[in-house]
């Protein structure tokens, strides 16, 4: 089983996921809120991780950005789930799909294959504005990308591999 990460505040979406899921690949971890997905994310590492932008007074935003910009989860494929229209600031930030409530079983789950399976590159490079474009680039392409300042860096993540 894949683990899937769906930071949901609404419990009747957090159920629509559960039903969406239920008897394919993905095992569904649900967080009502930004707390509670930070504590998963120390016990579990997510293949996928479905974020809702609108979680009451919490910033989700911020927490976008933070996952892209931390080693251990920039890799991780997020996919936002809203009800808000902001795409563009999504992508800008790191998304790598975008969905507006109500979703489509069959887009989710093709969206989740989609990330689940796509090939990663390792960049090794000392400059950090050439490692973030290139990185932009793999996505913008369907690829993950893992960064590394330097080759005993890179060939430590490559080894993990």
């Amino acid at each position: 089983m894949l683990p899937v990460l769906a930071v949901e505040d609404h419990a009747g979406d957090r159920l629509v996921y559960e039903r969406f899921l239920s008897g394919s690949e993905f095992q569904l971890l649900t967080a009502p809120d930004l707390r509670r997905a930070q504590e998963l994310l120390g016990q579990t590492m997510p293949r996928v991780i479905l974020l809702d932008l609108l979680l009451g007074n919490q910033d989700a935003w911020k927490f976008l950005a933070q996952l892209k910009s931390e080693a251990s989860t920039s890799s991780i494929p997020i996919i936002v789930v809203t009800s808000i229209d902001d795409q563009a600031k999504a992508s800008a930030l790191g998304a790598d799909a975008y969905g507006i409530k109500p979703l489509e079983k069959q887009w989710l789950l093709d969206q989740l294959r989609r990330l689940v399976h796509r090939r990663t590159a390792l960049i090794i490079d000392d400059d950090e504005a050439a490692r973030y474009t290139l990185k932009q680039m793999l996505r913008r392409a369907g690829w993950n990308a893992v960064e590394a300042t330097g080759g005993a860096e890179g060939l430590a993540i490559a080894g993990e591999g």
